[in-house]
């Protein structure tokens, strides 16, 4: 399967020869990088179609789409380091999926997962409020939240939190 998106980058390759301003060229090459998981390519790639094209919303979605596909392969090693007791390189990771897509709510709770297991209560929770202001619909992160707030005595405050990841998912049964 490989070999054929290597041949369709040559081919890509070849038509932006040939008309170095083709945005439907640029796409496809760019989308055959991502699925290489060649994620730094298709935004060189994207970088340059969208000088030729800076109005191109397409091009714009296209590059969201491959930095949060780079985020979520990082999240994916973090987890597997997680679960591998790896918790250093689960950091790494993790905080590379917040570097790449700054607005990735998911990211940021995890990050705030980690340190909450690490008992690092304040840096969970600030990265538990990122998550949060980013996404308030992510109901694991006011239950966590909630979960800080109760280990610091502030047992109003983790109802409150809780209450708010109720408000958001009801058939949560640790809520």
């Amino acid at each position: 399967m490989n070999r054929s998106y290597d041949e369709a980058i040559r081919a890509y390759r070849q038509a932006l020869a040939l008309d170095p301003v083709s945005v439907s060229a640029y796409r496809g090459l760019a989308q055959a990088h991502v699925f290489l998981k060649q994620y730094e390519d298709a935004l060189t790639v994207l970088d340059r179609a969208r000088n030729f094209h800076p109005q191109d919303e397409s091009l714009a979605t296209l590059v969201d789409e491959t930095m949060l596909a780079q985020a979520i392969e990082e999240l994916n090693r973090g987890v597997d380091s997680y679960f591998k007791a790896d918790t250093q390189t689960a950091y790494q990771r993790i905080r590379e999926a917040v570097r790449i897509k700054p607005d990735f709510a998911f990211a940021h709770y995890l990050l705030g997962f980690l340190y909450y297991q690490d008992r690092d209560l304040a840096s969970a929770e600030k990265a538990i409020m990122r998550s949060i202001s980013l996404n308030d619909q992510l109901w694991l992160a006011k239950k966590l939240l909630g979960d800080i707030a109760f280990e610091r005595g502030q047992y109003a405050r983790a109802i409150e939190c809780y209450k708010a990841g109720l408000a958001v998912n009801r058939k949560d049964p640790s809520l």
